[in-house]
């Protein structure tokens, strides 16, 4: 068990597999930076290996700002914070003042190490000022079934994993950490609404191939996404995941984006104490 800047993070014998998900994902990453600039090998790939893994991984086999020709933001997934429906924790007020008086007793569960679940929870800690044990699971429906079961006692995790369990009453959502409500949830606060708007965190997804792309190219691939994403009733299907759309000024702001998103979980990632081994 090692203790963290603002979380416990409790190690299992099965501790590797809680790795596999951003492992399997950076090895995607460099295979799609080792092809041809054709347009024809993309990756759309979320915030774990393209933002945290620069500080994640201190011998990262690729280069994020120079191995990439970014495409587009297609879209993102805000974390849900969900507990047991018909328990003592109701509200993010709730949460906080059981996080002050025993870290314990506001443990908190999620898909894996290093995971934007797994650092949202973090990111909120550093907010409040308190400390959360992190107990990281294979994925997302093992870490729901345990804290219906009782431990951990609250789950950080993406909320199109859960969506259909807040629907169905069976998780209780006590916050999504957008910026604001979703219209699929209307009844679940935003974060912010309970006084941390530093605790925003949507793990986005960026379309991006091969460092040297040819800017016709990368215009051809907007087009196309950017007309099926706009096709009637997509959006619609989008929120319906847990989700929702996102748009940029181009590939230039694309960049900029993940450099400014690396920038901001770094010290989260630094404080958490994950590293592979």
């Amino acid at each position: 068990m090692v203790w963290c800047g603002c979380s416990r993070l409790r190690w299992s014998a099965s501790w590797a597999s809680r790795w596999c998900w951003i492992i399997a994902a950076a090895r995607a990453v460099r295979w799609v930076q080792r092809e041809r600039p054709d347009g024809y090998s993309l990756v759309l790939a979320n915030a774990g290996p393209v933002a945290i893994a620069q500080t994640l991984f201190p011998n990262l086999a690729y280069d994020v700002p120079r191995s990439f020709s970014y495409v587009m933001l297609v879209g993102g997934a805000p974390m849900v914070v969900g507990v047991r429906p018909n328990g003592p924790i109701q509200n993010m007020a709730d949460y906080l003042a059981a996080a002050r008086v025993r870290p314990e007793a506001m443990s908190y569960g999620n898909a894996g190490i290093g995971s934007v679940g797994h650092l949202s929870g973090m990111l909120w800690a550093r907010e409040a000022g308190v400390q959360l044990m992190h107990m990281p699971f294979r994925g997302g429906g093992e870490a729901e079934q345990q804290v219906l079961r009782g431990r951990p006692g609250s789950l950080w995790n993406a909320l199109g994993a859960h969506a259909g369990s807040v629907r169905g009453g069976s998780l209780e959502a006590i916050a999504v950490t957008s910026g604001e409500r979703m219209s699929t949830s209307p009844d679940v606060p935003a974060i912010v609404e309970a006084g941390f708007p530093g605790a925003t965190a949507i793990n986005w997804f960026v379309l991006a191939g091969a460092a040297g792309m040819p800017e016709a190219v990368v215009t051809r691939i907007r087009e196309a996404f950017t007309t099926s994403i706009n096709e009637p009733g997509m959006k619609d299907r989008i929120a319906g995941l847990g989700a929702l759309t996102m748009t940029d000024n181009g590939p230039t702001d694309v960049q900029a984006v993940v450099s400014r998103e690396a920038d901001r979980w770094a010290p989260v990632v630094r404080a958490s104490g994950a590293t592979p081994v």
